[in-house]
C-alpha cells in the first residue's frame, strides 16, 4: 500500500532527447526518489498516439522514448497549438502495462505508473506558446493531480487544486552567451516559472542567488536542495569484465586522464585541448573526451578528429552509463576545466568512484567540491589548466588525498539524503490536501 494517496505528473522533456544528459538523470533519480516514497508517478508525453491504449503504450515507450524521432513541422505544431488552445487535445491518462524487461536508458519506467500524453506538448508549452504569447500554457489536465514536478525552468500553469513545483538548474542562458538555448525563450520560461510555481527547488545556493539577483521578489519561494547523486550500478559492473572495457577503448588502467560531459562552450574544451597539448610530452599518458558533440559547438568535433590519436587525445563520444563509470574508476584523473555550471555533477560522479578532480571554481563548483578538488585558479588561461594538470600528474599522494576526500564529500549527496529531504519537501507542500 502506498505511504501517500497522492499522484505526481513529470513535465521533462530531457526524456524525450536522443541523449540523456544531466537533467534527464536528474529526472530518472527524481521518479526512483518518489516512486520509494509511495508517490505515484506518470510521465508526460508528446508522443503521437491512436486511442488504443495497448498501442498508445507501446508507440510511447518503442518510438518516442526509446528512439526519439525528428520534431514535427511548423505547420503541423500550429495546427496542434490551436486545437490546445480551444481546449481538444487533453493531456490522455494511459496506465502502463508492467515489463520486466527494460533497456539501460528507460530503466526508469520501472518507477512510473503510466503516462499523460497530449501530442508535441513540450514543443507547445516551451517553444511555441513564449515565442507567440508569452504566456504560461495550461496544462488541460482532469485527473485529479496533486502536483505536476517539472524538472527544469517549464513555460506552464496548472489547475489551482494542483501543486506546481519546478526545478532552477541554472540560469546561465540569460547570464551567458556561451549557451545553446535562446535567451528570449528562456527567460519567459523563467519569469512564467516564477510567477506560477508553488515551489521551485533550485539545486545549489548560486543558482539561487544570481536567480534572485533578477527576480528579487521571488525569494520565499525557492528553496536550496542539491542534485543528488545516482546509485552506481554495482550489479552491472559486477557482471562485466573492467579490463575487457578498457581494451575496447584501447586504454590502460591509470594511464590516462579523462573528461566527461557535453561539449558545449562553456565546459572549455578548447583550452583544455591547448593546455594539454602544450604538456602532453611532459604528461605522458593520454587525454581520453567523451560527451555529446551537439550542442552548439561544431568547431569541436573537427578539431578532435584531427588530433586523435593513441598517444594524445582520443574522443569517444557518447558512451554508456556503465562504461562511464568503468573509465572513471580507472582513470588518473579527471579533468574539468568549466566556465560556468549550475550545480557540477561530473566532478562527484568522478569522487563517488574515487577518481581524483581537478576542476575550475567557476559557478557551483567550488560549493558542491568543497576542499575534495584540485583547483584550477584561472580557467580562463590554459597556461592555469596546464598548471593544474602537471600537478595531479606529477603527485601521487596529493591524487591519493583528494581521492579519499572525493570519497566523503560525494556521500554528502546521496540518494538516502536525498530522499530524506525531499519526503519532508513534499509532505509540506501538501498540507492541507
Amino acid at each position: 500500500m502506498n505511504k501517500y494517496p497522492y499522484k505526481i505528473a513529470f513535465f521533462s522533456p530531457d526524456l524525450e532527447q536522443f541523449v540523456h544528459r544531466g537533467i534527464a538523470i536528474y529526472t530518472k533519480i527524481l521518479l526512483k526518489c518518489t516512486d520509494y516514497l509511495g508517490y505515484t508517478n506518470y510521465l508526460i508525453t508528446g508522443a503521437k498516439c491512436t486511442k488504443n491504449y495497448s498501442l498508445a503504450q507501446q508507440i510511447i515507450i518503442e518510438k518516442h522514448l526509446e528512439n526519439p524521432s525528428n520534431h514535427s513541422s511548423i505547420s503541423k505544431l500550429m495546427a496542434h497549438w490551436l486545437q490546445s488552445q480551444l481546449g481538444l487535445s487533453p493531456l490522455v491518462k494511459i496506465d502502463r502495462e508492467r515489463t520486466t524487461e527494460t533497456s539501460d536508458r528507460l530503466t526508469f519506467l520501472h518507477n512510473l505508473k503510466g503516462f499523460l500524453n497530449q501530442k508535441s506538448i513540450y514543443q507547445l508549452a516551451q517553444n511555441v506558446q513564449p515565442r507567440l504569447l508569452g504566456s504560461a500554457y495550461k496544462l488541460n489536465i482532469n485527473h485529479n493531480f496533486n502536483i505536476v514536478f517539472c524538472t527544469s525552468p517549464s513555460n506552464i500553469r496548472v489547475p489551482r487544486q494542483t501543486k506546481l513545483v519546478q526545478t532552477l538548474h541554472d540560469i546561465i542562458p540569460i547570464t551567458r552567451n556561451d549557451h545553446p538555448d535562446n535567451t528570449f525563450i528562456f527567460y519567459r520560461r523563467v519569469h512564467n516559472m516564477l510567477r506560477y510555481s508553488d515551489l521551485i527547488l533550485s539545486v545549489s545556493e548560486t543558482s539561487r542567488r544570481e536567480l534572485l539577483a533578477i527576480f528579487p521578489k521571488y525569494e520565499q519561494k525557492i528553496i536550496t536542495v542539491y542534485e543528488p547523486l545516482t546509485d552506481l550500478p554495482f550489479l552491472p559492473l559486477k557482471k562485466i569484465d573492467e579490463s575487457l572495457v578498457l581494451k575496447k577503448y584501447h586504454i590502460q588502467r591509470q594511464n590516462y586522464l579523462l573528461f566527461i560531459s557535453s561539449l558545449e562552450k562553456r565546459k572549455n574544451v578548447f583550452r583544455l585541448i591547448e593546455a594539454y597539448l602544450g604538456v602532453q610530452d611532459k604528461v605522458g599518458v593520454p587525454l581520453i573526451i567523451i560527451g555529446e558533440k551537439d550542442v552548439g559547438n561544431p568547431e569541436i568535433i573537427p578539431l578532435l578528429n584531427s588530433l586523435n590519436s593513441e598517444n594524445k587525445i582520443r574522443y569517444l563520444g557518447y558512451i554508456s552509463h556503465v562504461e562511464k563509470f568503468i573509465l572513471l574508476r580507472n582513470a588518473l584523473a579527471f579533468i574539468f576545466p568549466s566556465l560556468y555550471e549550475g550545480f557540477g555533477l561530473p566532478p562527484l560522479e568522478a569522487m563517488q568512484v574515487g577518481c581524483p578532480v581537478l576542476t575550475s571554481k567557476a559557478g557551483s563548483l567550488s560549493e558542491v567540491c568543497a576542499d575534495a578538488a584540485l583547483y584550477i585558479e584561472d580557467p580562463q588561461s590554459t597556461l592555469s589548466i596546464a598548471q593544474g594538470i602537471l600537478k595531479i600528474v606529477k603527485n601521487q599522494s596529493l591524487r591519493q588525498e583528494i581521492s579519499m576526500k572525493g570519497y566523503i564529500r560525494a556521500s554528502e549527496f546521496s540518494f538516502g539524503k536525498y530522499q530524506q529531504r525531499l519526503s519532508k519537501i513534499l509532505e509540506n507542500l501538501l498540507v492541507g490536501y
